[in-house]
């Protein structure tokens, strides 16, 4: 059975590092089919099901986040780009996908060039291969493709303390003091640096994360729509990703987050990890160790 790769282990365990403060009675442990080459873990109903019913889960959701493992090898499944384009397309058959959010776009106001393809394509080569094909097929069917990134310069404006004043404000209550703990923790474990500075950039991490969740979900609800993020998997989780943030100004909102996961692990560790992550997504869809 072959093993997680380094850079997708470290990745994998920064996921991972926010779990302590689940109950471990939460979820049942996932017990992985006999023979499949890939399932999809529906963590409120604590079972496998197949496309049709994570389609039919979907269907009732005014907002769809979907979380992408990026380090490494994990997000070069190509099988799972194809059934990322196969489940956009599937949503549209059923009159619910008004638009589609990516936070690997900015806004063409913030670059030079004059499509997002060509934006890609500047910024990185893989990140245009990987989206190249679902972006043209969005085009072609005039679904609307949104910038999601937050600009670099406002990014950086959360190092000056006084930017930092202004987005507690905005954000204020939303997470509680616990939640807020757990993401300096996970910030300061995941971002080392000396003892000296360790608060102020711990500070500037916690504030830069806080921002990109807060004008993600700003812009799904400005957005109004049916409509499907597409992010990275620690902004999609549901308890300190941008989900709170979408409660907080529509509390009735109907949010289903989505991870996609390409994993090399052994079972055993396999059904572990579903198991710690199993109550930050609604969904969890990988590819399983071939037996």
């Amino acid at each position: 059975m072959t093993k997680l790769t380094k850079t997708g282990f470290i990745f994998l365990a920064f996921l991972l590092a926010g779990c302590a403060h689940l109950s471990k009675d939460r979820a049942a442990t996932p017990q992985l089919p006999i023979e499949s080459s890939a399932t999809i873990w529906d963590s409120s109903h604590h079972r496998w099901i197949d496309e049709a019913d994570l389609i039919k889960g979907l269907r009732d959701a005014r907002y769809i986040v979907i979380g992408e493992l990026v380090a490494g090898e994990l997000h070069q499944s190509r099988y799972l780009q194809e059934q990322l384009l196969n489940l956009l397309k599937a949503l549209n058959r059923h009159q619910r996908l008004g638009a589609v959010a990516m936070d690997s776009l900015q806004s063409k106001l913030n670059t030079e060039e004059l499509t997002y393809l060509e934006q890609l394509e500047k910024r990185s080569p893989a990140l245009h291969s990987r989206y190249k094909t679902l972006i043209e097929w969005l085009e072609k069917e005039e679904i609307p493709v949104i910038a999601a990134a937050v600009p670099v310069a406002k990014l950086r404006a959360m190092k000056d303390k006084e930017a930092r004043k202004w987005l507690k404000t905005q954000t204020g209550k939303t997470l509680s003091e616990q939640q807020i703990k757990q993401l300096r923790d996970i910030m300061s474990q995941s971002h080392p640096a000396p003892a000296e500075g360790i608060d102020e950039k711990v500070d500037y991490l916690l504030a830069a994360q806080q921002l990109q969740d807060y004008f993600m979900a700003r812009l799904l609800l400005a957005v109004k729509e049916n409509s499907v993020l597409i992010t990275r998997a620690f902004h999609a989780r549901n308890d300190i990703g941008l989900t709170p943030y979408i409660k907080a100004a529509e509390p009735d909102a109907r949010v289903k987050s989505l991870l996609m996961l390409s994993a090399t692990e052994d079972s055993d560790q396999l059904q572990n990890s579903l198991k710690a992550i199993s109550g930050q997504y609604d969904y969890i869809w990988l590819i399983s160790p071939r037996r």
